[in-house]
């Protein structure tokens, strides 16, 4: 979970997301998310290992 500080009841403007998937994307990974309504949401980051 978050800490305190990291969450907010407000909206944002919603651009940290977008930096996060370009970030992802330039390292050939992906994002996923999932909606639990009433508990948030849970993300997963999959990055590929450098062999």
């Amino acid at each position: 979970m978050a800490e305190p500080s990291r969450n907010r009841k407000l909206g944002g403007q919603g651009i940290g997301l977008s930096i996060v998937k370009s970030i992802i994307k330039a390292h050939h990974g992906n994002i996923t998310v999932k909606s639990d309504y009433g508990k948030g949401f849970t993300f997963t980051v999959i990055l590929p290992v450098k062999r």
